[in-house]
């Protein structure tokens, strides 16, 4: 979990990076006209991502979707923790 919450962390500062550089944030949900589900949205992802949620499915999509970020090469390599 902490190794998710480091990699958040990145993808957050990359965010900022991004978003600095324009004059406005870029919101998918504010270009198709449904900003006003954003937060249904993120309470959807947050089921599903989650182990203990209802779904009985643990962590298969939190894994997927990390691999999927893998794949597309969107997280940084992990670093090695020294002793």
């Amino acid at each position: 979990m902490l190794e998710l919450l480091e990699r958040i962390k990145i993808l957050n500062k990359y965010q900022k990076e991004i978003s600095d550089l324009s004059e406005e944030r870029f919101n998918i949900f504010r270009i198709c006209g449904v900003n006003h589900y954003e937060v249904t949205h993120s309470a959807i992802l947050t089921e599903l991502l989650s182990n203990d949620s209802s779904h009985s499915f643990g962590t298969a999509f939190l894994t997927a979707f990390l691999k999927t970020l893998k794949k597309e090469n969107l997280l940084p390599a992990p670093r090695s923790v020294s002793s």
